[in-house]
């Protein structure tokens, strides 16, 4: 006879794997403190980006594999930005702000796109995703910038790589840091990330978020009271491309460079997995989902490569090693999608 109850181990083998790269880092000589600030860094880089994910989970119209469309918006904006030639806070600000339009007018015809195909999203979102990648770089190949730092030297097509140095490199990161020894916490950029979350889950109590609920849970039922179903699972998709548009930002302040053409192909499956690691199953998601997936999935990242190189000498197999373990994280988090649904 089997019991209801039952002791769920996997949620805490990804925490004591983390303790145990801790522990052999403390014993190896390095510094905890450092890995660890670099971890609740780039957890910030990444928050808004995995946030991006979930208004399509609450909508049902599930994973948004093609989050990676928002992203090439966040680059169209950032090309805008610096072609202005301002920097600082101001640089941030008008990169955000010129992607908001790119994001809303690409969410609507992807809103639209996903809304034909209903019951094949994940498959289409994730080819809809590479299908932008494609068209964005053949438009940055063939644009000529004014400003230096964007183009080549020939004067035509802009970098694969645009450096932030003197723009607004570390501008979230350094903001409100707290040093304490040799972690370093940074409160303002957590504050930051953190707001947008609260903002989503204060969002999504309000009348229109309930609504995009009881579409993603009920849409036969939501249709029989009156609600427009197309319209909710658009509104999630716009809502999805336009957070992953401001995330870039985020993301690429704390790298210090934008990245062009397919660089950010396989980026969208990170966010995904994200969210998924903290554990958000179908349209059950909640900001502690992405927060603590975020947290887990980029402290496995931060310290899997010092420990594979202090464990395995050779240079070649300690980034075998590391490679295994990143997608195998990833490859662990899309197997949790909807594993909960077939557990009975």
């Amino acid at each position: 006879m089997k019991t209801k109850s039952k002791i769920k181990i996997v949620p805490f083998i990804i925490p004591v794997f983390i303790l145990l790269m801790l522990v052999i880092l403390a014993v190896k000589g390095l510094s905890v403190g450092e890995y660890v600030t670099l971890s609740l860094r780039r957890t910030c880089m990444l928050m808004v980006m995995v946030l991006s994910v979930t208004p399509t989970m609450y909508s049902g119209v599930g994973i948004n594999y093609g989050v990676t469309v928002g992203f090439v918006c966040g680059l169209a904006g950032a090309v805008m930005g610096i072609s202005t030639g301002s920097s600082g806070v101001m640089l941030m600000f008008l990169c955000i702000l010129f992607s908001l339009p790119f994001a809303i007018a690409a969410g609507i015809a992807y809103g639209i796109l996903l809304n034909k195909v209903k019951g094949a999203e994940d498959l289409i979102s994730t080819y809809a995703g590479y299908a932008f990648v494609a068209v964005g770089s053949i438009i940055w190949v063939v644009l000529k910038p004014s400003n230096q730092a964007l183009r080549f030297a020939n004067g035509e097509g802009i970098r694969t790589q645009v450096a932030l140095d003197g723009l607004f490199k570390d501008l979230l990161t350094n903001f409100a840091s707290v040093k304490i020894g040799s972690l370093e916490i940074p409160v303002g950029f957590l504050a930051v990330v953190l707001a947008f979350c609260g903002m989503m889950a204060l969002f999504m109590r309000s009348a229109t978020g309930r609504k995009m609920k009881v579409v993603g849970n009920n849409p036969v039922y939501a249709r029989s009271i009156g609600i427009n179903v197309e319209r909710y699972r658009l509104l999630s998709v716009v809502l999805s491309t336009v957070l992953a548009a401001v995330g870039i930002a985020f993301y690429a302040q704390t790298f210090g460079f934008y990245e062009f053409y397919s660089s950010y192909l396989q980026l969208g499956f990170t966010c995904v997995a994200g969210v998924l690691i903290g554990g958000a199953i179908g349209n059950k998601v909640t900001m502690w989902n992405v927060i603590y997936g975020c947290f887990l999935f980029e402290t496995i990242l931060t310290l899997s490569t010092p420990v594979a190189n202090k464990v395995f000498t050779s240079g070649s197999m300690a980034e075998i090693i590391r490679l295994l373990i990143t997608n195998g994280v990833i490859l662990y988090a899309l197997t949790k999608q909807g594993g909960g649904e077939h557990e009975r």
